[in-house]
């Protein structure tokens, strides 16, 4: 029972490839670093700034991992539109097909449904895959720039006792 899916609409759907680059070491984005830093006495204005940072920190590494979920969804969905058209292209142009409406089905030809599939994939699709690519860039640059900020700050407070950051060049 059931209904079988092609193979190649299989690999697209359940291809997994979970990307988590730049990972912080130890905890910086999920716990309050801050906190359990033995700030010297009088450096109040730099710690609240460092909690900014973090705070800052903390939603810029969500919207990052936003971001590259929508891309990858993006990506699976030209894959299958692809394999899709593939399969379209075989097909004669007067060839009957359903398109579902509401709770029923209209019938159309498969040229303009082609034709809009193809719009979708090399038009739409390709935009939206760029403009995310775009933003993740943007994203990935502020990230890194909030890093060396944070760094900067606990290497003035603290004289380089802590590393936040494993790929942090400067320490």
């Amino acid at each position: 029972g059931g209904a079988d899916i092609a193979p190649e609409y299989r690999e697209v759907l359940q291809g997994n490839n979970p990307t988590e680059r730049g990972a912080a070491v130890g905890s910086i984005d999920r716990d309050d670093v801050g906190a359990s830093l033995p700030w010297p006495e009088g450096s109040e204005g730099k710690r609240a700034s460092f909690s900014n940072y973090q705070r800052e920190y903390k939603q810029l590494k969500i919207d990052v991992q936003s971001t590259s979920n929508k891309q990858q969804m993006a990506d699976q969905q030209q894959k299958i539109h692809r394999i899709t058209l593939r399969a379209m292209k075989l097909t004669p142009d007067d060839a009957a097909a359903y398109i579902p409406h509401g709770r029923m089905f209209l019938r159309k030809n498969v040229a303009p449904l082609r034709e809009q599939l193809e719009y979708q994939s090399e038009k739409v699709l390709e935009e939206t895959i760029c403009e995310l690519g775009d933003m993740k860039d943007e994203e990935d640059k502020r990230l890194r720039a909030l890093e060396k900020s944070m760094q900067e700050l606990l290497n003035n407070v603290f004289r380089g006792r802590f590393q936040l950051f494993m790929d942090y060049p400067g320490a």
